[in-house]
């Protein structure tokens, strides 16, 4: 679809990326503030990595870091301090790779740090319809799959 000069107005006037970055910093941010509120010390970067275990079991550094688009370094570092908090730890794979693996102490703390994410969800959406809400998903869901076709026909010309 081509823009036009009002569709090129709207964007510049509302830049949806600087407003899509704002509502995940502003997110990001109410989420930490409730985890420090409860006692807990967990970055967003560690939420992300125990989350994806916590829903899928032994995944590889290399794993996580595609899912999250991190880098392994990153990866490591953030592996590193769940470690160290006795929630995660590293189990062999096979020669060359290792599997990182929820412990028992980080499935204990799983169902608060879930209770914690719904509330930070709920003081998001208050005043928002579930109307809003579906047509923001859709919107989102529709911005995500074009980005996606344009990422796989750009990766595809490269080749």
């Amino acid at each position: 679809m081509k823009n036009t000069s009002r569709q090129n107005a709207m964007f510049n006037d509302k830049p949806l990326g600087a407003l899509l970055s704002k509502a995940l910093v502003s997110l990001n941010s109410l989420h930490r503030i409730n985890m420090n509120r409860a006692g807990i010390d967990l970055p967003q970067s560690q939420f992300l990595v125990l989350r994806y275990l916590y829903d899928t079991a032994g995944l590889s550094q290399a794993e996580l870091a595609k899912l999250l688009e991190k880098d392994v370094a990153a990866i490591k570092r953030t592996v590193d301090n769940l470690e160290a908090k006795g929630w995660v730890r590293r189990e062999q794979a096979d020669l060359r790779k290792n599997r990182v693996c929820i412990t028992e102490e980080g499935l204990s703390i799983m169902p608060e740090i879930r209770k914690i994410t719904r509330k930070t969800i709920d003081q998001m959406l208050t005043g928002i319809t579930e109307s809003d809400y579906e047509t923001a998903v859709s919107f989102l869901n529709r911005i995500s799959g074009n980005s996606e076709k344009e990422i796989e026909k750009l990766s595809n010309e490269a080749r």
